[in-house]
């Protein structure tokens, strides 16, 4: 008599979209391709229409508005090569990394945005809480940023202050 024991590990990701909502999942070749709405390391989701909410198993949860396109790093590491992105991380969830082409952020127990865009410079919106930011150009400033503040990235690697705008990203799904 041969027992197995089969372990459901919980996915890194999972997603949903709002209705109406266009999008492309890929995972990466060397992981075994999870089933469903949901992402492991290395998978990527590029969304060409809609909106789609993101939850972590540590319990962040975001938003993302298309387009967008992000690839999940590591279970607690996003990169977001573009797209306009709200996150909430929980008390326990801290150090949780978003990463776009421009910018690293790292949270610090929050509630924040990020803008990145091909035309645009990437941008940090904090709306509780604080982030650690680091530029990723030539400068490579770096700066903590606090509730009601936000940064652009500029050309040489310098994070300046712009206007925070909350009104500016979704906090549920359509």
């Amino acid at each position: 008599l041969q027992l197995f024991l089969v372990q459901n590990k919980a996915p890194t990701l999972t997603f949903q979209t709002a209705p109406g909502s266009q999008f492309t999942l890929n995972h990466s070749s060397s992981a075994e391709a999870p089933e469903g709405a949901t992402l492991q390391k290395g998978s990527r989701l590029q969304l060409s229409q809609g909106t789609v909410e993101l939850t972590f198993e540590s319990g962040v949860k975001s938003i993302v508005m298309a387009p967008a396109d992000m690839t999940l790093h590591d279970h607690d590491t996003l990169f977001l090569n573009k797209g306009t992105a709200w996150f909430q991380v929980p008390k326990g969830a801290e150090g949780f990394n978003v990463k776009t082409r421009e910018l690293d952020i790292v949270d610090l127990g929050t509630e924040f945005g990020v803008f990145s865009h091909a035309n645009e410079h990437d941008e940090v919106h904090v709306f509780k809480g604080k982030v650690e930011a680091r530029a990723l150009r030539v400068r490579k400033e770096s700066t903590v940023i606090f509730a009601d503040e936000a940064r652009r990235i500029d050309p040489v690697g310098r994070l300046t202050s712009v206007k925070p705008r909350i009104n500016a990203f979704l906090t549920s799904l359509p």
